[in-house]
This record gives C-alpha cells, structure tokens and sequence, in this order.
C-alpha cells in the first residue's frame, strides 16, 4: 500500500512520538515516489523563530523589508519545485500562516512576501506531527480545513516498544549509515546484540535507536557488535549484576568468543586454518562455533 501511495501525489500527514522515524520515513516515500529526481525540502515548522517563518516558507521580493536581499529570496516552497517538502511539526504553524498554507496546497499557487507576482509551484506536501490535531482543532489552535486538506493519506507511526520485531530491520539499516558516516568498516550485530536491544523499551523510539548503535560502533574492536558494547540498561532477570561486571564465566565466555572471532576472522572464516591458528581441533571449533552464533553472514 505505501507503495502506491509513494508513486500518487497524494498528500500524506505522518503521525506519533517524537524519534519514531517520520523523517525517515518521509525521505523514503520522497524516495519512492515520480518525483525523486527533485529536491526533498525539510521544514522544521517548530525550529523557525514565528518573525522569520513566513518568509522562510514564502520567500520574500526585493525591498519587501529593511535588510532584504537584493533581488529578493526563494522560499522553501519554491525550493522545493518539482520535488517533494516535508513540513515537520505542522502543528507549530500559527493560525496566520495555516491559511496561506491551505490556498498553496489548493491552488498551487502564492506570493512571495511583499511581492505582487503570483508563483506556481508542483510539489509533493508531507507533514508530520506527534501532537493531536483534532484536539488542538477542538481548541481552535489548527484550521479544520486544513486538517482534511493535509490529511488525506494518514500514516500512524508506531512506538519502537510497539513493535520490537522490527528492530533487527531498522539496525540492517541504520548501521551501514552509521559506519559510512563515521568513515569506518562496515559491522554486524550479533544475534545476542540483537535480543539484548529487544529486551528494552525504547522510550526515544528511533532516534535512540541510531545513538545507540552509534556508540556501539565506536565501541566495538572488531566487526562484530555484541551485548558488551550496547549502552543499554540490563534487562530484569539478566545475570549481569549490579555494578556492571559480569560472571567470571560469562567474562571468561566472552573473552573465548572474541579470541575466536578474531581468528575466524583473520583466517576469512576458512575453519581448518582458523582451527590450526588456534591450536585447536576442527570438532571442538565448530562446537564453539554453535555454540556462540560465530557462522559467516551470507
């Protein structure tokens, strides 16, 4: 469904908690859509200081004002031609403003501040917000219209704690990111990592997600991130104890698989060469190998 959604030109309001991936999801659908060779604008409605929010939108002609530039300013809406903009936080838009944004979601159309040339645009409207409109509706702090104009394709993003199966999707998306942008070789979670990061709540949804494994990257020593290296709270029932330490044999376990992996490693996870490499018998390796979850991504 959010396929054929991404390829209409329909608009489409993202709601739900703040970190759940509404930009995210946002650049995707901008992604997926016919209109992916244009611009993708983000508009943080709740980041522009309300003076300045008009003309950042709007743009502004020359001599609209005392400072303006010469020859006048693009607005984002005119940033975003032939491309999609994404307006984050609608709900902080003023009362003002939500009119001017209906009739350019309608028409098509506006002026820039202080200009008298009317301006077409063609672009995809996304919103997003994680407060509740029909309320604020109720309280006469968002226009009724343009809560139907903006709403015609609502998406409800769920919490992270909602739906812990998907975590290991997210980390096989956001880890290669993370490495890229931290200039180093890409890594995997192992699957203990991964139950671990399933056992917690995420109350920061996404966004904690991403700092998480972040850190977790810089942490970790080889290609490979296990639980010792998620800054994470440990679960009820876990036999990690109190100040942190863990058992002499999960300390003398973890060390075991960590020697190991960086064998496997080294020896391209060939297990004759990595058996000999560590003075082993190739049974025992592969017992090991079982035992810990140390087989090679295909």
């Amino acid at each position: 469904m959010l396929k054929k959604v991404s390829t209409s030109n329909i608009a489409i309001m993202l709601t739900g908690e703040s970190g759940t991936g509404k930009t995210f999801l946002a650049r995707e659908i901008h992604r997926s859509s016919r209109k992916n060779e244009g611009p993708f604008v983000h508009v943080n409605c709740a980041a522009i200081p309300p003076a300045l929010i008009e003309s950042e939108l709007f743009g502004y002609a020359e001599g609209a004002f005392t400072g303006a530039k010469k020859g006048g300013k693009k607005g984002y809406f005119e940033m975003a031609q032939n491309g999609t903009i994404f307006l984050d936080e609608i709900a902080e838009l003023p009362m003002d403003l939500q009119g001017r944004l209906l009739e350019v979601i309608q028409e098509k159309t506006f002026y820039r501040v202080g200009g008298n040339e009317k301006i077409h645009i063609n672009c995809r409207f996304i919103t997003a917000t994680n407060r509740d409109l029909k309320q604020m509706i109720h309280d006469r702090s968002f226009r009724e219209d343009l809560y139907y104009r903006i709403n015609v394709f609502p998406i409800d993003l769920l919490p992270l704690r909602e739906r812990i199966e998907d975590i290991q999707l997210l980390s096989s998306v956001l880890l290669p990111k993370i490495c890229k942008r931290l200039e180093i070789e890409p890594l995997i979670l192992s699957s203990q990592a991964i139950e671990k990061m399933k056992q917690y709540n995420w109350p920061g949804n996404i966004r904690e997600l991403e700092n998480i494994l972040e850190k977790a990257s810089v942490l970790c020593d080889n290609k490979i991130i296990f639980p010792e290296h998620l800054d994470l709270p440990t679960p009820p029932g876990s036999s990690e104890i109190a100040d942190g330490f863990y058992s002499l044999k999960e300390e003398l376990e973890m060390t075991e698989k960590k020697i190991i992996l960086r064998a496997l490693i080294e020896n391209n996870f060939e297990k004759g060469r990595t058996a000999k490499s560590l003075k082993i018998g190739r049974t025992n390796l592969f017992e090991k190998i079982r035992k810990y979850e140390l087989e090679e991504e295909k």
